[in-house]
C-alpha cells in the first residue's frame, strides 16, 4: 500500500479554519481554487501557485476533491463540519482508507519491541514491511501530523483510547485482526456482504468470498475448519455450530454453520460499513441491514404507499452494493458533472484487481424497456461508469434484450440486469448474485468473441 500524497496539506500549512471556507467558495474551479490556496497559504514562498498545486494533488489523494477540483461526498461532509470535527474525520479517513492503520500498527509494534521511535526509524521499518513510503518521508510526516492533531498519536506514541474511539474498534480486536490471513479476511468480508445474522452454512460464505475476490483469496477445501473457522472462532469473530458426533465418534454429514459474534458486529462490521458507505450520507446502517430482502421486494411490488416504495428502492440499491462489496461514491446523484442533469440512484466503485465504476438504477416497473437502457447508457458517458447495473422487479422487453446485447458486444460498457426472476432468486439465496453476474459475464464474453470472429471473416 502507498502512503497517500500529503505534501502541502497539513495542520500547520493549511489550517482547516481557513481551508474549509476556501474549498466551499472555489470548489469546481481548479484555477481559482489554486489561486486562492496560493494567496492564503503560500504567498511568501518563491512559487505560490506551484506549491498550491501540490495541495490540490494532496486534496485529491485524500478523496476531498476529484480531478476537476469538485468536492467529493467526503469533501462536502468536511465543509459542513466545524474545523475540530473535520479534523477528526480526516484522521478517520486516513486510518481506514489511506494507510494510517498500517502506520499506527507499525508504531505500536516498534514500541513493544523496544525500538527507538522517530520519523526516520518509522520510515525504515515500514519499508522493511513492504509498504511504499516516499524517499524524503514528507507524505508519512504529513499523515502522522494529522493523526497527532486528532490525538491518535502523542509524539510517536499511540494513544490507544483515542485510536480505538476513531477506529470504532477496541485495540484488542485490532490485535486479533492483524494476525488474520487474506483468506480469513475475505471470509469475514463475504459474511458481511451476505448480511449474515443467523447460523448459515459456511460453504456458502466461502463460495461467495471466491466469487467476490477471484485471484485474491484461495481456500484449501480440505482444511477449511482448521485454516478458517478455528482461527476466526478463537479471535471471537464468528460462532461455529458443528454437526453433533454420532455414537461411534464420527460427525454427521451436515456442514458446520457460522454467524457473526457481537464483537464482530460492533467492532468490525460497523467500522467497515461506515468506511464503505460514509460518502453516501447513510447513517442508520443497522436499520438498513435488518430489513429482509423479501420485505423490500414486497414493498416494491405494492403501489398503495409510494413513500414505502421509494424507501425500498433506496435500501435495495444499498443492499445490492453490500452483496457485491462495492464502495459508495454517492447517492441519488443529480450533479450536472456526474449525471448530465438527470438522476443516478447510486454510484459505486471498486479497486479489486482492476478499477471499475458502477452506475446503478432501480426500476420498480413491470418492464425493463429499450428507452430505460438507452438513457442509462447515455448518462454513463458523463458519469464515466464502466458498469451499468439495472435492478428491477420487471422483465426485459424483446427490444431491451437486443439493445443490451448490442451494447455489450460493441462497447466496453458492461450492462448488467437483475430482473424480477433474478431478484427473487437472490432473495431466497443472497450468494446467488455471484452466479447470476458470472453468467452475464460469460454471455458478454461470447458476444464479443462472436463480433471478433465476424470481423475476421469480413477482413479475410
Amino acid at each position: 500500500m502507498d502512503i497517500a500524497y500529503t505534501q502541502q496539506f497539513s495542520v500547520a500549512q493549511t489550517p482547516l479554519a481557513r481551508l474549509l471556507p476556501i474549498l466551499r467558495q472555489y470548489q469546481g474551479d481548479r484555477k481559482k481554487l489554486r489561486g486562492a490556496l496560493a494567496s492564503a497559504f503560500f504567498k511568501h514562498t518563491k512559487s505560490p501557485e506551484k506549491i498550491a498545486g501540490n495541495t490540490l494533488i494532496a486534496l485529491h489523494s485524500h478523496g476531498i476533491i476529484d480531478e476537476k477540483a469538485v468536492l467529493t461526498s467526503f469533501g462536502k461532509t468536511l465543509i459542513a463540519l466545524a474545523p475540530d470535527k473535520a479534523q477528526l474525520e480526516i484522521a478517520r479517513n486516513i486510518l481506514l482508507n489511506l494507510g494510517g492503520f498500517q502506520v499506527v500498527e507499525t508504531l505500536r509494534e516498534m514500541k513493544l519491541g523496544g525500538h527507538k521511535l522517530s520519523l526516520s526509524a518509522l520510515t525504515d521499518e515500514m519499508k522493511k514491511r513492504g509498504l511504499k513510503v516516499s524517499s524524503n518521508s514528507s507524505d508519512l510526516s504529513g499523515i502522522c501530523g494529522w493523526l497527532q492533531s486528532a490525538g491518535v498519536l502523542k509524539g510517536w506514541d499511540v494513544v490507544n483510547d483515542k485510536y480505538s474511539e476513531i477506529m470504532g474498534t477496541a485495540t484488542k480486536t485490532i490485535d486479533a485482526l492483524k494476525d488474520l490471513s487474506v483468506s480469513q479476511v475475505g471470509f469475514l468480508r463475504a459474511m458481511l456482504a451476505l448480511n449474515i445474522q443467523e447460523f448459515t452454512n459456511y460453504i456458502a460464505v466461502v463460495k461467495h468470498a471466491e466469487a467476490l475476490y477471484p485471484g485474491q483469496v484461495t481456500y484449501n477445501w480440505k482444511m477449511l475448519d482448521k485454516d478458517i473457522l478455528q482461527p476466526l472462532e478463537k479471535a471471537q469473530l464468528v460462532e461455529v455450530q458443528r454437526a453433533a458426533k454420532s455414537t461411534d465418534g464420527a460427525r454427521g454429514g451436515k456442514p458446520a454453520e457460522v454467524k457473526p459474534t457481537e464483537t464482530f458486529e460492533k467492532e468490525v462490521a460497523s467500522p467497515i460499513l461506515e468506511s464503505l458507505f460514509r460518502n453516501a450520507g447513510l447513517k442508520d446502517l443497522r436499520m438498513i441491514r435488518s430489513i429482509p430482502l423479501a420485505s423490500l421486494v414486497a414493498d416494491l411490488k405494492q403501489n398503495a404507499d409510494l413513500g414505502k416504495k421509494g424507501l425500498a428502492l433506496e435500501v435495495l440499491a444499498i443492499r445490492m452494493c453490500q452483496l457485491l462489496d462495492l464502495e459508495f461514491m454517492g447517492w441519488r446523484e443529480t450533479d450536472d458533472a456526474l449525471s448530465a442533469g438527470g438522476e443516478v440512484d447510486g454510484m459505486m466503485h471498486s479497486a479489486r484487481l482492476v478499477y471499475s465504476r458502477w452506475q446503478i438504477q432501480c426500476k420498480a416497473t413491470d418492464k425493463i424497456t429499450y428507452e430505460m437502457m438507452a438513457k442509462e447508457y447515455g448518462v454513463s458517458a458523463v458519469s464515466l461508469a464502466s458498469v451499468i447495473l439495472i435492478v428491477s422487479t420487471g422483465k426485459m422487453t424483446p427490444s431491451a434484450v437486443k439493445y443490451r446485447a448490442h451494447i455489450t458486444q460493441k462497447t466496453p460498457i458492461n450492462l448488467i440486469v437483475i430482473d424480477g426472476a433474478a431478484l427473487e432468486e437472490i432473495v431466497a439465496n443472497p450468494a446467488a448474485i455471484g452466479g447470476i453476474l458470472e453468467a452475464q459475464a460469460r454471455d458478454a464474453m461470447k458476444l464479443k468473441e462472436q463480433l471478433i470472429t465476424l470481423q475476421n471473416k469480413t477482413t479475410n
